[in-house]
């Protein structure tokens, strides 16, 4: 019969018997020739087992029928065949590698990711069509360390990854002169001069220098990774300020035995600490005070200059006559000083009951004593 095995039997015919036969036919099959590209894939025809390649299936029934080709770590191949009876259908099935994919995200985000050394992008990021395998994950982002983590990457699981990334830390070492100066970092107290300061984020920090007397020492450092930090700072002593005048004013002011200008002025950048101070003026006494400077303070002086004066010492014959200087009644003779008088010409009176006056007029210098016998 069309599409069945010949059936064939031979029969011993005996007379007066009757013979029956009954013929079971046997469709006639084909085969399928399956390999695959790798071999060693296992086969299934129509959901059955039917061992691995490369395989020949023998006796398939004519028909439609379903081959599949599965491996490990490879995607499902199948194909839909059409068996004919004494024909041997020959089918390759090209398998690919499933792939799979890895989330990775970053806090904070906008970090670079690199697999196995090359970067594929920034976080967050997924990453698709890897081949399931053993990555080496890194994150990196400026001013963090550096986040490195080894994953097995497998198909058809969920594959996420958080990199929790850790600011970069360094330290700084702060000296001063003098030394014993009090550190401040962004504001924060860190410690006191010569020190080493551990825990210093990346980046551009105000370190300040601070000691009693001496002015704030400050700088923007920008501190670097894997770098030794080093900062000296040199103090300078607060100074202050002195403000002089004088009356009258124009006169030379010494400060120390130097002279520093005239008055009216003000002298900066004095050093605090223990100062003489001399104002001169030809014809005047010389002012002086010896003053205690303070930082940050100013000091305010004013020399009120007095004329130098000289003296005269007067007698008369007789005496007991009465003494008149510019006018004005100065003592009885004899030897009466009368001080002080400004320098210059004065007119001198002796006057005594009885007796004619006696007028004169005298120089009078600053720091000399005159004398006058009338």
């Amino acid at each position: 019969m069309d599409g069945y095995e010949l059936w064939t039997e031979i029969v011993d015919v005996k007379t007066d018997s009757e013979n029956t036969l009954t013929a079971v036919l046997q469709k006639k099959t084909g085969s399928i020739s399956v390999k695959s590209r790798p071999p060693k894939a296992k086969i299934f025809l129509n959901g059955e087992d039917a061992g691995a390649t490369p395989v020949i299936l023998k006796s398939v029934d004519p028909g439609a029928h379903k081959i599949e080709v599965r491996m490990d770590g490879y995607e499902s191949w199948s194909k839909s065949v059409d068996v004919e009876a004494d024909k041997e259908n020959a089918l390759t099935a090209i398998l690919q590698i499933k792939t799979c994919s890895i989330n990775i995200k970053s806090e904070p985000t906008k970090a670079s990711i690199f697999l196995d050394g090359k970067e594929v992008g920034t976080t967050p990021e997924n990453l698709t069509g890897l081949k399931p395998a053993k990555y080496t994950v890194e994150v990196r982002r400026d001013g963090y360390e550096t986040w490195r983590e080894i994953v097995d990457i497998e198909a058809g699981n969920d594959n996420t990854l958080t990199a929790a990334l850790q600011i970069k830390t360094t330290t700084i070492s702060i000296k001063s002169k003098p030394s014993k100066a009090n550190i401040f970092i962004d504001g924060n107290d860190a410690g006191i001069t010569p020190g080493i300061t551990k825990s210093v984020t990346i980046g551009k920090h105000e370190i300040e220098v601070r000691m009693d007397g001496y002015e704030i020492w400050s700088e923007s450092v920008d501190v670097v990774a894997d770098k030794e930090n080093t900062i000296t700072a040199a103090l300078q002593i607060k100074s202050s300020s002195i403000s002089i005048k004088s009356e009258p004013a124009n006169a030379r002011i010494y400060l120390d035995g130097k002279k520093v200008g005239t008055t009216p002025v003000v002298l900066e950048s004095v050093v605090p600490g223990t100062h003489e101070v001399e104002v001169r003026m030809e014809g005047y006494e010389v002012w002086s005070e010896s003053i205690d400077v303070v930082a940050d303070k100013e000091i305010v002086l004013t020399a009120a200059l007095q004329l130098k004066t000289g003296s005269i010492m007067i007698d008369s014959e007789p005496a007991n006559a009465t003494i008149y200087i510019d006018g004005e009644k100065a003592g009885t003779t004899p030897e009466i000083i009368v001080r002080p008088v400004t320098p210059g010409k004065h007119k001198v009176e002796i006057r005594k009951d009885g007796y004619n006056v006696w007028s004169g007029s005298m120089q009078i210098d600053a720091d000399n004593e005159k004398s006058l016998n009338a």
